[in-house]
């Protein structure tokens, strides 16, 4: 139920209707009202600027980059990654999600965690982000623009 509505938040709801017609909610063969469960798959995402779902005045031509690009920041991440002592302790692995602004100079604003592991990881995936160098920022309409990041930051057991 938590991803449907999700769904419905990020996607929004859109009616079609004639000037006959009132907006209705889709219907199945049984004449009940059908739900719609929407998926996103995690494990491929890495960086996600979410233009599409911006308001009109954040829609961009061209998304921020990490100096170097993806390779850039895996590179950034696999060498300035510390693995949490706690974390090892209570063998934790998994992923954080981060989300945070990249501004017009390419300078990182409000890292915050989406979704957390706890045992220091949390901690961690901020500190990475606080520590990277400026971003090129995106660009709209050939000017640069602020833009927000979702990035997921993996941590493996070691």
């Amino acid at each position: 139920m938590k991803s449907v509505v999700l769904a419905l938040l990020l996607t929004g709801s859109v009616y079609f209707h004639s000037s006959a017609q009132q907006p209705t909610a889709p219907t199945n063969s049984n004449g009940g009202t059908s739900e719609v469960v929407v998926s996103f798959p995690t494990d491929e995402v890495v960086v996600d600027p979410s233009p599409s779902t911006a308001p009109p005045a954040q829609r961009i031509d061209r998304q921020a980059t990490f100096p170097g690009g993806q390779k850039g920041l895996q590179k950034f991440l696999s060498k300035n990654l510390r693995y949490p002592a706690e974390a090892q302790a209570a063998d934790v692995k998994g992923r954080v999600f981060v989300h945070f602004t990249v501004d017009e100079d390419g300078v990182i604003h409000e890292p915050s965690i989406l979704r957390g592991l706890g045992y220091g990881c949390d901690e961690e995936a901020l500190r990475l982000v606080k520590a990277f160098p400026k971003w090129q920022p995106a660009q709209f309409g050939g000017k640069p623009v602020t833009s927000t990041f979702n990035l997921v930051i993996f941590f493996p057991n070691q």
